[in-house]
């Protein structure tokens, strides 16, 4: 509900609102996500993370360029995030930050090549992020969910469009849902890294799921769109 009313009326209806009993507040552990993300990849990339909640969005605004329905921006070293209060009002504290991170580090390791859809995909499945991802469709209900792939793309690198932006998260995640199911979470991983060492698109594809990487686009976008309710 918190979710729903700051995607209707922006970070003004929950203004003065602050983080603790009834606004959310701090649930996730830090050693916990970093173990999801260890026991995958090893150990988290080197180099420095630095974490920044802006004090106001007036001040998210000018630091990302972003809007106020995008909760954060990843930079190569940083990760800024709209103030605490109001990821607390939207009932997205505990799974922006971890989300976020994990997004930074899978970049890290697979480096520029490695395909938007699979970073993001994979993050958002790490974060546990599908109900929030299935509630934004809501706000669309005359779209179709299902996006092409250049789309997808462009969405995820750009995200200067929120409609397109979120059913790219979306699809996205589906997407890697869709590898994760056949061949498990491993493999995608070993696409990133292999990716990260050097590594075509193919060629990464082929040695962690037999394929190319064309075949490994169409593979993955082979999901069903969900159900949607005719409204009453």
């Amino acid at each position: 509900e918190k979710r729903r009313l700051y995607d209707q009326f922006g970070h003004a209806a929950f203004d003065g609102a602050a983080a603790g009993p009834g606004g959310g507040g701090f649930g996730f552990s830090s050693s916990t996500f970093a173990d999801v993300f260890e026991d995958l990849f090893g150990e988290f990339p080197e180099g420095g993370l630095t974490v920044v909640c802006t004090q106001t969005m007036e001040a998210y605004k000018e630091f990302t360029g972003y809007d106020w329905w995008h909760y954060s921006y990843i930079e190569p070293d940083r990760v800024i995030y709209q103030p605490i209060r109001v990821l607390a009002a939207r009932s997205l504290l505990d799974m922006a930050i971890p989300r976020e991170v994990f997004e930074w580090a899978i970049g890290r390791i697979g480096g520029s090549d490695t395909p938007a859809w699979v970073v993001s995909g994979l993050a958002s499945r790490l974060a546990g992020e599908e109900a929030i991802l299935t509630d934004n469709l809501g706000e669309f209900p005359d779209e179709p969910v299902k996006r092409p792939d250049d789309e997808v793309e462009a969405a995820l690198t750009t995200r200067d469009n929120k409609m397109l932006t979120r059913l790219a998260f979306y699809n996205a995640y589906r997407m890697v849902q869709r590898l994760e199911d056949e061949y498990g979470r491993e493999e995608v991983a070993a696409m990133v890294v292999a990716l990260g060492e050097g590594s075509d698109r193919d060629a990464a594809a082929q040695s962690a799921f037999g394929m190319s990487y064309a075949e490994l686009l169409t593979f993955a976008r082979d999901w069903a769109p969900p159900e949607r309710t005719s409204p009453e």
